[in-house]
Order: C-alpha cells, then structure tokens, then sequence
C-alpha cells in the first residue's frame, strides 16, 4: 500500500483524500490552470467528474451536492473561474455547507518575482488577489506551491471544512498535480475534531431555571429554528448529528405536551403530521392560527432559532425576549438574560433531554390552537379550459409530486411561500436558501442534489452516507480537547465525516436516488438555466417546474419598477435545444443524453397530464420540464403581506446624518 501511494501525483493524492470524507462526484470548470490537475482528478476510481457550464453553477450545484451528502467540491480555474464561483461560496459560507473549492494556480516558479500573468488584473500582487476574496467566505485558505508542504495543507484543508461546517479554499499550483512525493504514502494528518461537551454544573442550572420557567406559565410553546441542524457538533461517530438534537426536541414535544412550530428555514426539519405541529411561525405569514398562538403563550422556547430581517418579516415578528427561553447549539438564556439568565457550555441536545425530564406536561397552547384551527378547504378544480392559476398548480404538487422519496426544492421568490404551505410527507426533504437569498441558486442546486442523490444510489462504498465515511478511512481522531469542562478523553473512532444533517433526519440508505422536485420561478431561471444541459448530460431526471409569470415577482411585490419584467423565453424550446443529440462525434458523452419530457401548460387539465407523465415509467428515468403559465399577478397573499413588511423595513429614512 506504501509503494502504491509513493506513486500517486499530487493531484491523485487529493483525489483520494476527497473519496475518503465520502465526496463522489466533484463538479468543474476546465481552464489553462487547472488541466492538469483535472486529468490527475479523473484516474480516481471512485470520484465521478460532473462539467459544469460556468463556475457560478459549478459552486451552486457544490452547494446542493453538500445538502444531501454533507460535503460538497468543486474545481475552477484560477480567478476568473475562483471569483465567478465566489458567490455561490458565499452562499455555501451563509448556509453552513462544507464545500471545498479547489482552484488550479498559477506555476509554482512564477511566485517568486511576482510576474505579470494573464487571469489577474495586471496589477502587483495579482497571485494573491484571488486568496484575499476568498478569506471574506472560507474558514480556511491554503495555496500549495511546493511538494513538501502539500499533504499538511490539504488534510487541514478538509479537516477545517468538516470541523466548521463552512466552505474552504484550496490553490494547488498548476506545475505540481503530476508530481509525486513521499508524504502522499503518510497517513492523513490527525487532528482534533473538538466536541463541545457540556458542562455539568452549567447544564444542571439551565434545566432547573427553565424548568421552573416553564413550570409557573400557563400555555407555553416550542419554536424549531434551523440551528436544530447543526452539523458536526459532537465529534466522533456523529454524536453531534442533527438527528440527535431533532430527535431530543421531539422528546421534548411529547413529555411538555407543548403545540410546536417551525420557523421558516427549518421547515421539513420536523414530522409535519404530528398532532402538536402547527406549522411555519413566520410572523403574519404564518401558518393559520400559528402565530396567534405563538405570539399568545406567555412563554416560548425558541430552539436553534436564527433570526434575520427576512425570517422576521422585517423586523415585526410580536416576541417578548421577557417570556423565552432561547436554546442555541452551546448556550441558553432565559428571559432574554436582562434580569434573567445565562448559561453557556450548555449543549443544545443534552439540555433539550434533560428538560424533558423536569417540564411538567401542559398541552393548554395545544387546545387552544386545535378549537381555532379550521381545516383549509379543499381547493375547486378550475372551470375547463380556464388559465392555470397558483393555487391549483401547488395543490397538484403537492398531490402529484411529493412523497417520502422526493426532494422538494424552492428558490427565493414566490415558490417559497407556495412551498411553505404544503405538508411534507415524513421523508421529503425541503432545501431553500434564506440566509443568502441569490437568485438563480436553485438550477445549480437541483443539479447538484440529483447528482448527489443518484451517485449515493450507485455507491458501494461508502455504504449509508448517513453513517459517515467507511472505516477504511483514514481521518481519526487523537487525543480531544473537550470544551466546557476541560477534561480529555481518547477516541481511535473513525471520524464521521460526510453526514448529511438536512432535513426530516439525517440522510440513510432510505434517502438513497431521492428525486428532486424543483419549484423556480421564470426570473431564476434566466439567470443559470444553463446547467439544464449538465443534469441532461449525466442522466439526471429532477421534475422542474419552472413558473413562467414573466417578472421577478418578489422584487415587484418589494418595489416594483420596468426592471422587473422580463423578456419572456421559449422554454420549452430551449430546454429541447439543449438535448441536441445530432452531434456527430459518437464518442461524446451526448450521444445518449438522459430522456427529456418537456411541456407548456396553460390549464389544470393539461396540468394534470403532465404531472401523469413524469410519474410513469419513461417519466420517471427522465428529466422533466414543465412550464406553468400564471398571471403575471397570481400569487400567493403570504408573499404580498410579506412584500409589503420587507419593503417598509428597506424603506426606513436614515437616522443619522
């Protein structure tokens, strides 16, 4: 085994070192800088190349790739492609996605002097122009330009990626991927993966004041915030994962008999058909009854909450800090800590436990909530014939599309608040991006989830990528410093890597070959629709349902303006322009695209057809395209609500100047 890792390149090396933390598809963008490292990538058996048609969707499909398989990688060109990648990484660094950005540098000899080389700006400096963007959406940057220096950069590289659960960034010097050297036959660098433990005496006072708390209100409620998802907080053998801390809250549900929300971006995190879920709290967008409910308790405990101006309707959600206990992943606070308390080294899934065992039960809220709450009507089929409206096309989503064995994609915009008024089956997972928001984000993360999802399907290897990296892998821990009570312990456990912690549990073979159901609006779409090509090249087979109602209808309903209307685009024809199969060089990897069904719908009726199709056999092995024609000013009232708020927020006057 030594001999054959003396013989590795550099680019194999890295190569091997990505397949180990469970990575098995990486998606690149060729340019002069990274070519020869692309060809050492390649000769990894198990690491599949996915090309991409710009380093924008390269980054978003990394992104999506990091949602279900925990980890996600992507390889461009040196500053022409790192910084048209840089802003998908930056969405990457918002969510708390391990995405590892590989850029092909420069030759290592030209650092020294500093010479003028084309894809810089030409001026002084220009090697480094690059790395210092990259600081601002990475935890870690490293630029290999020597050998000996190679083996410590990558492993703490990767290691930075899954300890912090944020991008990193990674130059490997275009002269250097086809070289070999000793170090490539060592064992991976250890490193201590730092499980931040609780302290007892701090987690024992938490539990006794909340319980007290709690225990004197009189219809307290739980709220689900998307920190519930935590990756990686507990180290070894994923005791930190997602699921423990879902699992813990939900413990906590059925011991207080407290009703339970969920805050926008953490819906599909929780069981949706549960009695005491009264669905999303997201101010006067809510859910019905939700937020009469919520903002009614006199006390509430906000759970993993992460609050900015869109989850909190611009700043006018109706919450007393005086009546919650908020629960963030290492600290607690009660009564917003003015006059109340604080505790930190306090770990959010031994606190919620703990608790369970101390609330009394108390399921007032929950009657409340179940006198008020009125079952919604059914929705009335359209009159034959008449326009598709955004209703009717969301109700057949979600009779039509979704079960335990999709995926439910939404981008910013007025899918989002179609898509949190559908009910998840348990299973479905739902990926928005709230925090970053970038517009066209959804295309490249619809690839990047297919991708995942089918090559997890294919995999041998790894087995469950919910169970981590297989125990071939060589990243252990050594000796860790547990926080918050300074003690030490020894763990020889194979790191648990590349855990998926998204969305109703972590990710298991159940969620193996999930399909992605991608609702995007037409605005979106414009913006990278490019990578259609991609999911027809590698056999993908989403189910995208682009919505055509020819404006950026978010930003109308924030402040509208001519800027917001849009040239309106063939789609269909487009889409079909795209699976070109006469092409003439029998070799290429086009001559057998994946099947395409593409279709215009303008009625419920044809609607219904459609949807019909993409669950049929051929359907089903294809990628699915259906453009739903709306009125430019069908949708939904949560978003003209919100719109509203969100614009009043934006518009506020200066104060000082």
């Amino acid at each position: 085994m030594s001999t054959e890792c003396e013989q590795r390149t550099l680019g194999q090396h890295l190569a091997t070192r990505l397949s180990q933390i469970g990575i098995l598809e990486f998606f690149g963008v060729p340019g002069d800088y990274n070519l020869a490292l692309l060809d050492e990538l390649v000769k990894e058996k198990d690491l599949k190349a996915i090309w991409c048609c710009n380093e924008l969707n390269a980054g978003y499909a990394a992104d999506g790739a990091a949602r279900v398989r925990g980890v996600g990688c992507l390889v461009v060109t040196f500053t022409v492609g790192g910084l048209s990648a840089i802003n998908a990484v930056a969405g990457a660094y918002a969510e708390n996605l391990p995405v590892i950005c590989i850029t092909g540098g420069p030759n290592s000899n030209d650092y020294v002097g500093c010479k003028t080389i084309h894809h810089t700006i030409g001026d002084d400096g220009g090697f480094m122009q690059e790395l210092e963007c990259f600081k601002q959406v990475t935890c870690e940057q490293v630029v290999i330009k020597s050998l000996d220096s190679a083996h410590e950069l990558i492993d703490r590289a990767i290691a930075a990626a899954l300890r912090n659960s944020k991008p990193v960034y990674v130059s490997v010097a275009c002269n250097l991927a086809t070289l070999h050297h000793p170090s490539f036959a060592k064992a991976p660098v250890p490193y201590a993966l730092t499980p931040k433990l609780s302290n007892k005496a701090s987690l024992e006072a938490a539990v006794d004041a909340a319980a007290k708390f709690l225990n004197t209100k009189t219809k307290p409620v739980l709220v689900a915030g998307p920190l519930l998802q935590q990756r990686n907080s507990g180290g070894a053998s994923g005791s930190g994962s997602s699921s423990s801390s879902i699992s813990a809250f939900m413990k906590l549900v059925e011991a207080s008999g407290f009703p339970f929300a969920f805050l926008s971006a953490a819906k599909g995190l929780l069981p949706e058909d549960h009695p005491a879920c009264m669905g999303t709290y997201w101010g006067t967008v809510s859910s019905p009854i939700c937020q009469e409910v919520v903002e009614s308790a006199d006390a509430y405990i906000f759970v993993g909450s992460f609050m900015n101006d869109y989850a909190s309707v611009g700043g006018t959600l109706a919450i007393s800090e005086s009546k919650m206990v908020k629960v963030d992943p290492y600290r607690v606070s009660i009564a917003g800590g003015q006059g109340g308390h604080v505790f930190s080294c306090v770990k959010m899934e031994e606190f919620l436990l703990q608790l369970a065992g101390k609330v009394q039960k108390n399921s007032h809220a929950l009657q409340i909530y179940d006198r008020m709450v009125v079952p919604l009507p059914n929705i009335p089929s359209s009159p034959p014939g008449s326009p598709l409206l955004t209703n009717i096309l969301y109700k057949h989503i979600q009779e039509e599309l979704l079960t335990s064995d999709t995926i439910l994609l939404a981008e910013t915009g007025d899918a989002v608040f179609n898509c949190q008024k559908l009910k998840l089956p348990r299973g479905c997972q739902y990926h928005w991006s709230q925090q970053y928001g970038s517009i066209g984000w959804s295309v490249g993360a619809t690839l990047g989830l297919s991708a995942a999802c089918r090559d997890s399907a294919s995999s041998e290897k790894l087995g469950d990528i919910g169970e981590g990296v297989s125990a071939s892998s060589n990243f252990e821990i050594g000796k860790i410093a547990v926080e918050g009570n300074g003690e030490q312990e020894e763990d020889p456990t194979p790191i648990t890597t590349a855990t998926s912690t998204t969305n109703n549990n972590t990710t298991t073979s159940s969620d193996k070959n999930k399909r992605v159901v991608a609702c995007i609006g037409d605005g979106s779409f414009q913006m990278t629709c490019q990578e259609i090509s991609t999911m027809l090249r590698y056999h993908l087979n989403p189910i995208i349902i682009l919505i055509n109602n020819g404006s950026y209808t978010i930003e109308v309903q924030i402040h509208d303006g001519p800027y917001n209307v849009l040239n309106n685009w063939d789609y269909v024809g487009l889409v079909n322009a795209m699976n070109n199969k006469k092409i003439g060089d029998e070799t290429d990897i086009n001559k057998s695209c994946s099947g395409l069904f593409a279709v215009r719908v303008t009625t419920e009726d044809e609607l219904i057809a459609a949807l019909r199709i993409t669950q049929e056999t051929e359907g089903m092995n294809s990628l699915c395209f259906i453009e739903a024609v709306v009125h430019k000013d069908d949708c939904s009232r949560e978003l003209l609500e919100w719109g509203s708020l969100v614009s009043r927020s934006n518009s506020r006057p200066p104060q000082n100047i």
